[in-house]
């Protein structure tokens, strides 16, 4: 379906549904067989399990169409295991949207219905801005599909998302969709719709899919660049001219570990960690200090070296990392699922790969390089999977990277994590600057692991630092006045600066839904 595919919702107006007659007050007394019977509905559609005669369910009817003195309805069942179903049915007695009923099973497509439960939650006729901005999202699956005479289709859905899930509402569409569906859609206004084209949905189930592929095989560019590092400045033995450049540029690439970078040089060092690499490659020279980019060219430049050294290797280098699979398996904590969730945590944790490299090995030094280049498509598809709007319609867009330091003949990793906050500015009645969240990871000798988390908004700042060894932590706690002195005479407005010991709690999770298969196909 079109992006520009939009819903109207005013055709779900109540006035708009014909209007069923009121059912007859009925005598708390006995009531005759001609009545039990009056009271019944058959099933047009097979239930999903045999049900047999006495057994009761509970049902709620979803929408009533009135033709030929009898009443067509689509009933929402709970069924004994749990599960639910909508069946079409059709009873001569009106009934009216959302009135809960129980059915008694009289045996084949045939019940007995009596009020029961009371009155479920009116049909949503239109969103409440407060609860759903323009611009917010929101997922529902199709109930009912009823084709209009003028050509479009009238939709029955029900939210399966928010504060308001399992409310039911009604759409005209120009197409129609298939019942049980899942879909996606954007709130344009009260009255209005767009559908997000399934393609998104499964674009974002594709990078949770890569996300975790490339996870399990990732490795730190450090380890490359340090085994490099320790070769001198006699380079690889063997290695091409072209091969020996792309070395030196690799290594030039670092800055000094506690060297003064002015922000355009952080800028840079940022742009070169090879999150943009794709992006720049329209330009011949763009992507020459690259990071990734430059790790790809000395892969293309090792690879025909290893081939003449051994044609066996790469069968060898094979079996070498499917033995150690299981344990890495066993280190991630087994399903896909958990290797995907651990993947979006960051900082970006090593791998066993890097414990199966011998340095004075070609082949090793090639996975070392491949690893890196997993670990940079790590950051990028972390970037993208926590790249999303809020359902109150907040943009929250995310930069994930790595760069390599030099520590005199050590390498130090540096994760960086940047992270945007833009209010929806459909929303007029506050306009909000944006929220800036910064995250550093790294780990220096023999201060340990050190972790840091900024918030700015305009000037007003926000900080706390996290040692995992108790006598850095008491050594950090020392010299904040120093760093307090530094961002205040920055003209910043210090709300908190405080260091702990111990880890950063865990982000909170996304708030989209990423439920984007249907389980009940």
């Amino acid at each position: 379906m079109a992006n520009n595919t939009s819903w109207s919702r005013r055709a779900s107006m109540p006035s708009e549904i014909p209007a069923s007659r009121p059912a007859a007050t009925v005598a708390p007394v006995s009531r005759s067989p001609a009545a039990e019977l009056a009271n019944t509905l058959r099933m047009l559609d097979a239930l999903p399990q045999n049900i047999v005669a006495g057994q009761q369910l509970q049902a709620q009817v979803i929408a009533v169409r009135e033709a030929a003195q009898l009443f067509s309805m689509l009933l929402k069942l709970q069924m004994p295991d749990g599960r639910q179903a909508s069946i079409q049915a059709q009873t001569s007695q009106p009934l009216t949207s959302g009135q809960m009923l129980t059915l008694t099973a009289l045996g084949g497509p045939s019940f007995s219905f009596s009020p029961g439960g009371g009155q479920a939650a009116p049909p949503l006729t239109s969103f409440d801005p407060a609860q759903f901005p323009p611009g917010s999202l929101i997922q529902a699956r199709v109930l009912h599909v009823e084709p209009q005479a003028q050509g479009n289709f009238r939709i029955t859905l029900t939210l399966n998302s928010g504060n308001q899930s399992g409310q039911h509402f009604t759409v005209e569409s120009p197409k129609a969709l298939a019942i049980n569906s899942l879909v996606s859609a954007q709130v344009n206004g009260r009255f209005e719709l767009n559908l997000i084209p399934a393609r998104q949905n499964f674009q974002q189930l594709a990078i949770q899919q890569e996300l975790g592929s490339q996870f399990a095989r990732q490795g730190s560019p450090a380890q490359v660049l340090h085994q490099l590092l320790q070769l001198g400045s006699g380079g690889l033995p063997g290695v091409s001219g072209d091969g020996q450049k792309v070395i030196q540029q690799l290594l030039a690439s670092m800055p000094e570990l506690g060297s003064k970078l002015t922000g355009a040089q952080l800028a840079e060092l940022v742009k070169n960690s090879g999150i943009q690499m794709e992006s720049r490659l329209h330009g011949e020279q763009a992507a020459q200090q690259d990071l990734k980019a430059n790790l790809l060219r000395l892969i293309g430049q090792l690879l025909p070296q290893q081939a003449q050294a051994n044609p066996l290797t790469a069968g060898a280098q094979a079996a070498l990392t499917s033995q150690a699979l299981p344990q890495l398996l066993r280190e991630l904590g087994g399903p896909a699922a958990s290797i995907r969730e651990q993947a979006l945590r960051f900082p970006v944790t090593s791998r066993i790969l890097e414990k199966l490299d011998n340095p004075n090995d070609l082949g090793s030094l090639l996975r070392l390089a491949a690893a890196a280049i997993s670990r940079l498509q790590t950051h990028q598809l972390s970037s993208l999977a926590q790249t999303y709007t809020t359902p109150d319609g907040t943009q929250v867009t995310t930069w994930q990277t790595e760069v390599p330091m030099r520590d005199q003949s050590q390498v130090v990793p540096l994760q960086v994590k940047f992270q945007q906050e833009q209010h929806n500015p459909a929303d007029e009645r506050e306009q909000r600057p944006p929220v800036w969240r910064l995250e550093l990871s790294f780990e220096l000798e023999p201060l340990g692991a050190l972790h840091a988390q900024v918030n700015l908004q305009e000037n007003a700042l926000s900080s706390r630092l996290w040692a995992e060894q108790e006598n850095t932590a008491e050594l950090v706690k020392k010299e904040l006045h120093v760093l307090r002195d530094k961002l205040l005479a920055a003209g910043l407005d210090i709300r908190e600066l405080d260091c702990e010991q111990g880890m950063p709690p865990a982000a909170p999770k996304a708030l989209i839904e990423q439920r984007w298969i249907d389980d009940l196909a």
